[in-house]
């Protein structure tokens, strides 16, 4: 595969893990039907994007840049990203309940950064495929 699709296939593809791992969190806590947990999976999948376009593209270029490009740092610049997306969702006046401790806050932290994990997996694994063999 070229490089150049390997790359967009993994841009397109990796915003998939969290928008089903969402919908899948949803549909499991009663909050919708199975139907509305599929439809919900295009909203995640379009917020899901945006972060991917945000911080994923240039992590993704920095580390490509400087010869970094691996299946862990892949996991790990996931597992910061969905970090980040934890203390920017829960963040209010006063701070952020996940830095406080609170318990239902780290749940969904874990949940993000799980899920960001798992994307920067998907990405690595599909943009790999790109990649010229000697």
């Amino acid at each position: 595969m070229k490089p150049e699709i390997a790359t967009v296939l993994a841009f397109a593809a990796a915003p998939i893990v969290p928008a089903l791992g969402y919908s899948v969190a949803w549909y499991r806590a009663g909050l919708v039907s199975a139907t509305s947990a599929l439809e919900l999976s295009f909203g995640f999948y379009y917020f899901s994007a945006i972060v991917m376009i945000v911080l994923a593209v240039p992590l993704a270029f920095v580390l490509r840049h400087f010869n970094l490009a691996r299946w862990w740092t892949a996991i790990l610049g996931g597992f910061s990203i969905g970090l980040i997306v934890a203390v920017v969702e829960d963040w209010r006046p006063g701070g952020s309940p996940l830095l406080h401790g609170d318990p239902a806050t780290i749940r969904a932290a874990i949940m993000n950064v799980a899920l960001g994990a798992l994307a920067g997996l998907v990405f690595w694994l599909i943009w790999k495929q790109g990649e010229d063999t000697v």
